[in-house]
């Protein structure tokens, strides 16, 4: 198996082990789907750990005060208002408020205090308390409602981290990227502090929001051609690049648990669209706009409810 472009490996075997478990519990198989939940409990317990790794170093040092004075800049400019931070707050279930909250404290602190770092870690030990009892209960639609709020973590985390945005920045685009990484954590720390709110929605409807997100990546794939132009403001290209990469992110979020035989074909797609981000013209990204297109993530099918 190939590692994503998005996120840390594990999550490529989660995945792998999820669809299993889906599978078993499609064929009513229960002896099955049990070992396969004990599997994917591993799995989540391994990406926290590395989520908890990434926030104790997160917002360390120079990065810290480049972020400080680069915030009141692009609030100047408008240019703040152009980064998907409205996007990331709604894949974590955050009201568009809390943008601004994160932003007021990133131009006050530049990354996280250390009681917001403190209460965001509480709630990853509230998540792996959460799977313990998972473990020992056997509880299926408790784990359902878990692994999408870890499946956010880990991947938003994932590109905070850098390892969904382009590599290949101007050097006058690193600001974009610090501030980008600042504030994608600074919201998933707000998440986890909310982390029984994140659990417990569990009313989503999947097949509504894997649509809309392949539709919003769709939209989104449009401004390509803004690429070959001369940039408007300053950092705007890098701003775009980061929005497509946020909206591929946020389309592997949305059809994680969706059962789809065509699932990993599209993130394959979604994989070359943040591979060309970093290294390829603008140009090279035309033909992928087309191939997006051609997917549609299927309706939803629950355990129970017959073949996928």
């Amino acid at each position: 198996m190939t590692q994503s472009a998005v996120g840390p490996p594990v999550l490529s075997h989660l995945i792998e082990h999820e669809q299993a478990r889906t599978a078993a519990r499609l064929a009513d198989d229960r002896k099955l789907a049990d070992d396969a939940l004990r599997t994917v409990v591993g799995d989540l317990d391994i990406l926290l750990g590395q989520a908890e790794a990434q926030l104790r170093l997160s917002d360390r040092g120079r990065a810290r005060q480049t972020v400080k004075e680069a915030v009141p800049r692009f609030v100047a400019i408008s240019s703040l208002a152009a980064l998907p931070l409205a996007e990331v707050a709604d894949i974590l279930n955050l009201p568009a408020t809390d943008v601004s909250t994160v932003t007021d404290s990133l131009i006050r602190h530049g990354g996280l205090s250390p009681a917001e770092r403190h209460d965001a870690l509480t709630g990853i030990e509230l998540l792996r308390k959460q799977l313990r009892q998972v473990e020992i209960t056997k509880d299926h639609s408790l784990l359902d409602r878990i692994i999408r709020f870890i499946v956010k973590v880990g991947v938003l985390l994932g590109i905070a981290a850098g390892s969904a945005l382009p590599a290949a920045l101007a050097v006058g685009d690193t600001l974009v990227k610090e501030v980008v990484k600042a504030a994608i954590t600074a919201l998933v720390a707000l998440a986890l502090q909310r982390t029984v709110r994140g659990v417990l929605g569990h009313g989503d409807d999947l097949r509504t929001t894997a649509q809309a997100a392949h539709t919003a990546l769709v939209d989104e794939l449009s401004a390509i051609p803004a690429l070959c132009d001369t940039p408007a403001y300053e950092g705007e290209h890098t701003v775009l690049r980061v929005r497509l990469a946020v909206r591929c992110a946020i389309a592997r979020i949305a059809t994680t648990s969706v059962p789809w035989n065509r699932k990993q074909e599209y993130w394959a797609v979604l994989d070359e669209i943040t591979r060309k981000l970093a290294n390829d013209p603008p140009t090279t990204l035309l033909h992928l706009q087309r191939k997006v297109r051609a997917f549609t993530p299927p309706p939803e099918r629950r355990p129970g409810t017959g073949p996928a």
